[in-house]
């Protein structure tokens, strides 16, 4: 019996892993035994907010009121940014909403600092002919030039392409200047005579249609010029004109020195410079809002040249082609339609 009571005792301490000295001994895991549980993986934190951008904050009002959008002013054929001097110092002096005027040519403003220009001086006065705002009038130093279409527009002529920069695309660096400058989101635009059919290229070949709030035409030949044609054979201006900006203005007379089409069309198509861009905004409109100007004594540019088919309005003012730049009711329409109002 003691013997057989020895035997149990001796079989259960090995299979608890303890020898006949009192010391126990480790016994193999089986691998379903040495298998750790699996952990439930930690849970996926979502990502930090993005820190604020200064893009999100809207420009401070030093004194209210101030501008709710810039304001960029455009002049036409042969022009400078002194023809808006008149529009520009009265709303300068007599609108509460600005204080100050900045002249731009096609090579100055790319240095403007960031978020630098306050919204009491958001009125902006472009000249696509000189690479400096104060550089003189007629001095050309952008060098040749024409509207342009970014090359959706093509010539028949080989004089159309020889060319330095173009307008159109030259008002886009610009206007991208503006908005990085101002921290502005949109700004408005108002163009005189040829100066509206580089706008409207802008804004249809340049992105700009999601860039302005606000059109506002003055005295421009969207139909194109019936003496353009003249002005070239007379070489009235420098004569790289003729093949380029005047080529483009003219409404299609015999005199025309270049037919045009737009990129794909068939050479029974060609057509006017300024007949093909009011192609391009039927199928692609302008998006902002189109206000239009011309003047009842114009000999340059009649009514139904002037008017636009997407024209919210259209006054008459009683003046002539370059008076139109000084009248009353243009600095009323530009203060009552353009820059709005902040806060």
């Amino acid at each position: 019996m003691r013997r057989l009571t020895s035997f149990v005792l001796a079989l259960a301490a090995a299979s608890c892993g303890i020898t006949s000295e009192g010391e126990r001994t480790e016994i193999p895991a089986t691998p379903e035994e040495s298998a750790s549980p699996a952990l439930p993986a930690p849970a996926e934190q979502p990502p930090p907010p993005p820190a604020p951008s200064p893009w999100d904050e809207e420009p401070p009002c030093p004194k209210a009121p101030c501008a709710a959008r810039p304001i960029v002013f455009v002049h036409g054929h042969r022009g400078s940014n002194s023809d808006w001097a008149t529009v520009t110092s009265a709303l300068a002096d007599g609108d509460p909403r600005w204080d100050g005027v900045r002249f731009a040519g096609t090579k100055d403003h790319a240095a403007w600092p960031t978020r630098s220009i306050g919204r009491r001086d958001w009125l902006f006065v472009f000249d696509y002919y000189v690479q400096k705002g104060n550089d003189a009038r007629e001095s050309y130093t952008a060098g040749h030039g024409r509207i342009g279409s970014g090359g959706a527009i093509v010539g028949d002529a080989p004089a159309y392409d020889i060319v330095d920069h173009e307008y159109a695309a030259d008002l886009a660096a610009l206007v991208d200047d503006v908005l990085r400058a101002t921290g502005a989101k949109k700004i408005d635009l108002v163009a005189h005579s040829m100066g509206g059919l580089v706008s409207r290229s802008f804004m249809a070949f340049h992105g700009g249609n999601a860039k302005v709030e606000t059109l506002l035409l003055a005295s421009s030949p969207h139909a194109g010029l019936s003496l353009a044609g003249l002005a070239a054979l007379f070489g009235i201006g420098p004569d790289w004109m003729p093949s380029l900006e005047i080529a483009e203005l003219d409404s299609g007379s015999a005199l025309a020195k270049v037919r045009f089409l737009r990129q794909g069309e068939p050479e029974s198509a060609k057509g006017s410079w300024t007949e093909k861009l009011l192609d391009v905004e039927t199928k692609a409109p302008i998006a902002g809002a189109v206000h239009v100007l011309s003047g009842s004594k114009d000999l340059y540019v009649s009514y139904d040249s002037a008017h636009h088919p997407a024209a919210k309005t259209h006054v008459v003012v009683d003046t002539d082609h370059s008076g139109i730049l000084k009248a009353p009711e243009t600095i009323q329409r530009v203060r009552e339609l353009c820059g709005g109002t902040y806060p």
